[in-house]
């Protein structure tokens, strides 16, 4: 993942759909959906077989998963604050994923890519 300040924003914006999962008092938290979305946007896929290359990615993932879970918990804690449609949190969340994989295939590669 870069670390760039737009990317940040828009890791941020994905994450904003498992926290709004659980602020619309959704018993599931979808933590499958939402892990693969994000993932999907933010985490280079293994180019070769590496063992490194392969830890850093599932481990970025069950991060991902873990922060959706997380999330998804501290906002059913919150409660149920309005009344949301359900599709919202998802809905969301793919909004964001769109705008990181356009970003990411509109810009040109770096040095050393």
């Amino acid at each position: 993942m870069s670390r760039d300040p737009l990317t940040l924003v828009l890791a941020l914006g994905m994450l904003a759909g498992p926290l709004l999962q659980g602020l619309t008092g959704q018993s599931d938290p979808l933590a499958y959906i939402f892990a693969i979305l994000i993932s999907v946007a933010l985490l280079r896929p293994p180019v070769q077989s590496s063992g490194r290359e392969v830890g850093v990615f599932v481990v970025g993932f069950l991060v991902i998963g873990g922060l959706s879970l997380g999330l998804w918990w501290l906002g059913g804690q919150m409660g149920p604050l309005t009344d949301w449609p359900s599709w919202l949190p998802v809905g969301v969340t793919v909004v964001f994923v769109l705008a990181a994989m356009a970003r990411r295939h509109l810009m040109p590669p770096g040095p050393g890519v």
